[in-house]
Formats: structure tokens, C-alpha cells, sequence
């Protein structure tokens, strides 16, 4: 099955490796512009992996032994590295923060995303995106992963984290890499940013999470089934996602 959805989900991966959008990065201000964007869905990954960990790995004081031992490596080795990664200085820091770093480097204004966090901790996500003045692309793209999280249906979490993520984002991030303007002199942290999730991605996370979308269907048809639709859904959220920033920017 695992096959079977990457086959379906091929051409709108294909449309995101050749997106329009990566060639009209060509300045500081044009990556401003993006990353100011783009930093709501690095918060929307983040928050899609604790809703895994909320369905997988529950917690309480008195440890109990996990109901799947390959389920929980996968789910604490990417905690690992999504929230405690190596910087580019050697200390260690979440993708999340490391995104922010990479934002003040280049000037781009991080007072948004910040006091979005803050809105949303308190009042919740939806009440945030009413409160407060975040772009469309960047509320479209969030609202849409978060109604998901909500429904809290942990099969099609699994298949918008692995096929809507850890399998495309290192399609997306080696064609921002080849085609935008800014080199890597000019912006180090977030090269740094991108060229890190195409290795953890490509090379652990990525496999790692179509075993544990595996593991959660089994021999479920209807589970399967609502998986790929999970995944094209993701998909083209993303690439709607894209072509709103390009709007915005033009």
C-alpha cells in the first residue's frame, strides 16, 4: 500500500519539486518575505509531531512498557532531532528555534510567529489565527493541518506527517536549495536548516514513517484508503501554500 500512494501522490510531488515559487527568491527581502511565511509551517510540523506523541507514546508518572518497541524508537528519535538538533555551532536546539536564528540572520522579523505562540498556548490555534494579522497563506496552510490534528484520527496524522512531510520536504528543500538566489554565504543558517532536513529526512525520517504508518493501518482497507486521501490532501494544501506566498509576494 505504502507503494501504491507514493504512485498516486507522485505528480503533485513532481508539481512541488518545480514549484514557481523557488525562483522568485532572489534577494534578502524575497527570503524575508518567504521565511516570515514559512515559519508557521515549521511550527505546523512541530505541533503534528506532538500529536503523534500524544496518540503513541502517552505519558504518566509510572512507567509502563510501550504496546510497540518500533513505535517508540521512531517517535523518540526524531523528538531527538527535531527538538534538540545540532546547531551549526555545536550547542543544541530545536528546528523550530533554529528557524527563528536562521529569520534574525537575515533580518527577517520573527514578532509575528512569537506572539502567535504565545495567542495560541492560551486562547488556541483558531482563536490566534482570528486575533491576529498572519498572512492567508500561512493561516490557510495551518488551519488545515490543525482541523486534521483535531479529528485526531491517528492513521491520517501518520500519513499527513510521513507523506505530507518527512517524504516531501526533501523534494521541496533540495529545489529551494538549486533554484533560489541566496547562497549560502548569505544566509548560513537557514542553508544550514534545509540542507539538515534533507538528509534526516531523506535518509531516517522518511522511511521511518511510512514503517510506522505500516504499523498503525495493518491490513485495514479503510484505514489505507483514508491515508492516501490524507496524503493528497497535505500535498496540495502545501502546493496551494506555495502558490498563495508567490501571490502574496507578487
Amino acid at each position: 500500500m505504502i507503494n501504491e500512494i507514493i504512485n498516486e501522490i507522485n505528480p503533485i510531488n513532481e508539481s512541488l519539486r518545480n514549484h514557481s515559487l523557488y525562483e522568485k527568491i532572489n534577494t534578502k527581502q524575497d527570503l524575508c518575505f518567504f521565511m516570515e511565511r514559512h515559519v508557521f509551517a515549521v511550527l505546523d510540523f512541530m505541533s503534528l509531531l506532538n500529536a503523534l506523541k500524544r496518540n503513541l507514546l502517552p505519558s504518566d508518572i509510572l512507567w509502563t512498557p510501550r504496546k510497540n518497541n518500533d513505535v517508540a524508537r521512531f517517535i523518540n528519535e526524531i523528538t531527538v532531532a527535531e527538538e534538540s538538533d545540532e546547531n551549526i555551532d555545536g550547542t543544541y536546539i530545536s528546528h523550530f528555534e533554529l528557524y527563528l536564528e536562521a529569520m534574525k540572520e537575515v533580518g527577517a522579523s520573527t514578532s509575528l510567529i512569537n506572539e502567535f505562540v504565545q495567542e495560541a498556548k492560551v486562547r488556541g490555534v483558531s482563536q490566534a489565527l482570528k486575533t491576529l494579522d498572519v498572512p492567508l497563506s500561512s493561516s490557510h496552510f495551518i488551519s488545515n493541518t490543525f482541523n486534521l490534528i483535531e479529528e485526531n484520527a491517528i492513521h491520517k496524522i501518520a500519513a499527513s506527517f510521513c507523506f505530507g512531510r518527512e517524504k516531501s520536504i526533501p523534494i521541496m528543500f533540495q529545489s529551494i536549495l538549486d533554484k533560489i538566489g541566496i547562497k549560502e554565504n548569505d544566509a548560513p543558517k537557514f542553508h544550514y536548516y534545509i540542507k539538515r532536513h534533507i538528509e534526516i529526512d531523506g535518509e531516517e525520517h522518511g522511511p521511518m514513517s511510512e514503517n510506522l504508518l505500516s504499523t498503525i493501518c495493518k491490513d485495514n482497507t479503510t484505514s489505507w484508503t483514508e491515508a492516501l486521501e490524507t496524503a493528497i490532501s497535505a500535498l496540495k494544501a502545501r502546493d496551494h501554500f506555495w502558490s498563495e506566498i508567490e501571490s502574496e509576494m507578487s
